[in-house]
């Protein structure tokens, strides 16, 4: 509860400029998010009523996530490897991802500890496949999430 109450406070204390995301994507999807709060919308339906559905992927010999030689490989159209491409590309996604990690020197980013975290931010980036499975992953989420909270048992859940 204290370390809450402290980014609370944090929050409530930085400067507008501090806290405004630099990104214009980020930016984007804030303003987005905070005018559908103010929407009309209707009710979902229960659990037990809603229809159930499926999700078709179509893709050809697309890998889900990039493997680290992938990653390294240099593109003979770019000149550069998939991952320098991408870290020029998404620079200041680049820089969050590494603080969020707490990654000082970029060597380290090919550590046992890292290397799972930085095929995952290559794929989101660049494989539309990887961007929907995790999609639909966090579909799944949200609506046992949704069961719960209407007070299904954990058995009927799964």
């Amino acid at each position: 509860f204290a370390m809450v109450l402290n980014k609370m406070h944090g929050l409530i204390s930085a400067h507008p400029d501090d806290v405004e995301p630099k990104s214009k994507e980020a930016k984007r999807r804030l303003t987005f998010f905070v005018n559908s709060l103010f929407m009309d919308i209707p009710n979902s339906p229960n659990m037990q009523d809603m229809m159930s559905w499926n999700v078709m992927t179509p893709f050809y010999s697309e890998d889900v996530t990039y493997n680290k030689s992938d990653l390294m490989k240099t593109e003979k159209t770019l000149g550069v490897s998939v991952l320098l491409y991408l870290q020029t590309l998404y620079k200041a996604d680049w820089q969050h991802f590494l603080e969020r990690n707490k990654i000082k020197d970029e060597t380290q980013i090919w550590s046992k500890k890292h290397v799972d975290e930085v095929r995952r931010w290559a794929s989101l980036r660049a494989q539309t496949l990887s961007r929907t499975v995790s999609g639909m992953m966090l579909n799944e989420k949200a609506l046992r999430l949704l069961a719960r909270l209407e007070g299904h048992d954990s058995e009927t859940i799964d």
